[in-house]
């Protein structure tokens, strides 16, 4: 490999910037696969297999679909579980349920997961690659019903006060 080489591939912090990732997951991530490259540099045309590799999903590409309230955002989060069938075993890394949203969502759709945790409808672990989540089993109409616009769980919207402050 030459120099110039070098000069064309992408440093750990660049890859993982565009993989919209903290560089230790993405280091923790390629560790786990045992795809960390020795110099720390990832070809350009290497990102998007990175992505695919890691479990990297947009879920909102182009945005929310529901009113732009907080009942909306659960909406659309519920939806998405749903369509993806993201229950029991089948998880998704925690991550993507927040990818393509604005940051101020991105906070208040990770309120609403603490609250959807609390209330036993979804549930996380923690693999090599990351943290991850999925409706616990039974709990898919609960799921199913929100991605309708019915009444969220007891505490689940009153998890947002921190965030709406």
């Amino acid at each position: 490999m030459s120099t110039l080489d070098n000069l064309t591939r992408l440093s750990l912090a660049e890859t993982a910037t565009q993989l919209a990732l903290h560089p230790f997951d993405l280091v923790r991530a390629l560790v786990h696969l045992n795809a960390l490259p020795d110099d720390l540099r990832f070809d350009r045309d290497a990102v998007d297999g990175l992505r695919q590799r890691i479990g990297l999903q947009t879920w909102f590409p182009e945005g929310r679909q529901s009113p732009a309230t907080p009942k909306g955002l659960l909406q659309d989060l519920s939806h998405q579980l749903v369509t993806r069938g993201v229950v029991g075993e089948t998880g998704t890394r925690l991550d993507n349920l927040s990818r393509g949203l604005d940051e101020a969502e991105k906070e208040q759709a990770m309120a609403l997961v603490r609250g959807l945790h609390a209330a036993g409808v979804v549930q996380t672990w923690t693999e090599p690659s990351g943290l991850m989540i999925s409706v616990v089993e039974g709990k898919e109409y609960v799921v199913a019903d929100l991605a309708e616009g019915g009444d969220a769980p007891d505490g689940v919207l009153e998890s947002l006060s921190p965030v709406l402050d």
